[in-house]
């Protein structure tokens, strides 16, 4: 994404990585990476490396880490590499650390306005992020080996529609 996540958060991490497969998107991150240095004397830019990285390949980290976010990105996972995910994952988390993953839910708005819209294109989308929580659901029953505990909840809004849902994940 454009990295607002990742800066935000530098601001309670002592160090924060942000991947992203798209080259543009990555340049964006590093611009609003300029952006918040120009703007805030209290950030401090050396918290946040933005590198090129998919969550089907070991990513460049130094060393493991205590959280790891994922938002608004495993439903774009292929069909059957949930697991694949969630292991590499797993590889790069301290004990006891946590994978938070923020998926969009039934009522949630997407960038695609078309997608906002009832109809074919949305349908397809809403079963293809249902298909991926019920992959990691079937993984995470089977992965007590490897994961401690694990919870999915729904997170809604003022009015009650469900805009996102939420999986913890904690590895043993």
């Amino acid at each position: 994404g454009h990295g607002d996540i990742s800066l935000s958060l530098s601001f309670y991490f002592n160090q924060v990585y942000g991947f992203d497969i798209s080259p543009d998107m990555l340049e964006e991150s590093e611009k609003n990476k300029k952006r918040l240095q120009e703007l805030r004397d209290d950030f401090n830019p050396d918290k946040v490396i933005f590198n090129m990285g998919s969550f089907y390949e070991r990513l460049l980290i130094e060393e493991t880490v205590n959280v790891i976010l994922l938002n608004n990105s495993i439903h774009y996972a292929e069909e059957n590499t949930v697991k694949i995910i969630i292991d590499n994952l797993l590889e790069h988390l301290n004990k006891d650390g946590i994978i938070i993953i923020l998926e969009p839910g039934e009522d949630s708005n997407f960038g695609d306005k078309r997608l906002n819209q009832p109809g074919e294109l949305r349908d397809k989308k809403l079963k293809k992020i249902n298909d991926v929580r019920s992959e990691l659901r079937e993984y995470l029953e089977n992965s007590t080996q490897k994961v401690k505990t694990s919870f999915f909840n729904h997170l809604t809004d003022k009015d009650g529609k469900i805009r996102t849902f939420m999986i913890v994940i904690k590895k043993n």
